[in-house]
């Protein structure tokens, strides 16, 4: 998926992250650029007690 996600961020310039999702198990996946390179998101618990930052996704959602 980061292979798919660098690709589809190169060839489309406005695109800064990519997500992967499966509606059936509530799986998903977030990859974007961070730092100038496309790398996985992180999972943070949907309690913390602070904004997300870029490169980071709530687990729960």
């Amino acid at each position: 998926m980061q292979r798919l996600s660098q690709t589809v961020i190169a060839d489309c310039p406005s695109v800064s992250s990519v997500r992967f999702s499966s509606d059936s198990s509530g799986w998903h996946d977030i990859y974007g650029l961070v730092d100038g390179e496309v790398t996985g998101f992180t999972c943070v618990s949907l309690y913390v007690d602070r904004e997300l930052e870029w490169g980071e996704f709530f687990c729960e959602l």
